[in-house]
């Protein structure tokens, strides 16, 4: 069917760019020689160019984090299929279902929202309006044929953060923090920290542990640089924090008091510490 060849399309290559702007690159198209003429391998797909396509996010495309990502890959998806994605960014708790209603009544064919905190709102809504494909990224409820969540492994990338923290720690002690408790944090943090701790452990740290908090937001700077800070303060000499906006807090700690940071779902290098 033409609306499930487009969600698959779609939702494949807004992932893969995902991970290229989390890598901090830009993707790169191919080209190929075939009867002495260079033709370009990523080609536009006129087919979806007309689908009615949404991203809506819970923060802003500025956050150097899990939105801008997302975004980066909505734009990437728009230049490899030819679709037009409206990106509707900061969209507050309370106006979840709102907009999920507001877009199921403009007809639209695929409802995207990044983050699992839209899955209770999708599934009030979702199975009223059976003809839009609705998809959450990290969502984990399918209740109705026309819900098909996202997950993607992002525990994979934080498995490499934590041997690079493992490799940089000086004393074994990590503080991580993630935005919310809720399945893929958890299992993104799990992994992370059990990685860290046993590189940190394999290079002579028999003391090497973890310490976690959540900070219940993904936007507040100063929550995170405050939790950062005391746990800096608590011994921690390597910090890792997945919390879109309130990671920039958590960067700021570090530089100021001269621990160290691993980055994560974007570069974070350049990042202005203020």
């Amino acid at each position: 069917m033409k609306k499930n060849r487009l969600f698959f399309s779609a939702t494949l290559a807004l992932l893969a760019s995902m991970m290229v702007a989390c890598g901090g690159g830009a993707a790169k198209s191919e080209s190929k020689v075939e009867n002495g003429e260079q033709q370009n391998a990523e080609k536009t797909d006129s087919e979806y160019s007309g689908m009615k396509i949404v991203l809506i996010l819970p923060g802003s495309i500025d956050d150097q984090s899990w939105n801008a990502s997302n975004n980066a890959g909505a734009k990437q998806c728009d230049k490899e299929l030819g679709t037009k994605i409206e990106v509707v960014e900061s969209v507050p708790v309370e106006e979840f279902e709102q907009t999920f209603t507001e877009y199921g009544e403009k007809g639209y064919d695929l409802v995207m929202a990044a983050g699992s905190q839209f899955d209770e709102a999708c599934a009030a809504v979702a199975p009223q309006y059976e003809k839009t494909v609705y998809t959450i990224i990290n969502g984990t409820k399918s209740d109705s044929d026309n819900m098909v969540p996202v997950f993607p492994k992002e525990y994979e990338g934080s498995y490499i953060a934590g041997v690079i923290a493992g490799y940089t720690t000086e004393n074994g002690n990590f503080a991580t923090m993630g935005g919310e408790s809720n399945l893929a944090m958890v299992h993104l943090l799990d992994t992370y920290e059990g990685i860290a701790v046993a590189t940190a452990k394999e290079r002579g740290l028999a003391d090497a542990r973890a310490n976690r908090s959540f900070l219940n937001t993904w936007t507040d700077v100063s929550i995170g640089k405050a939790m950062a800070s005391q746990m800096i303060d608590n011994g921690a000499d390597t910090v890792f924090c997945y919390s879109n906006e309130a990671t920039s807090g958590a960067i700021q700690a570090t530089a100021e008091k001269k621990a160290k940071f691993v980055g994560f779902a974007a570069n974070k290098n350049e990042e202005v510490i203020v």
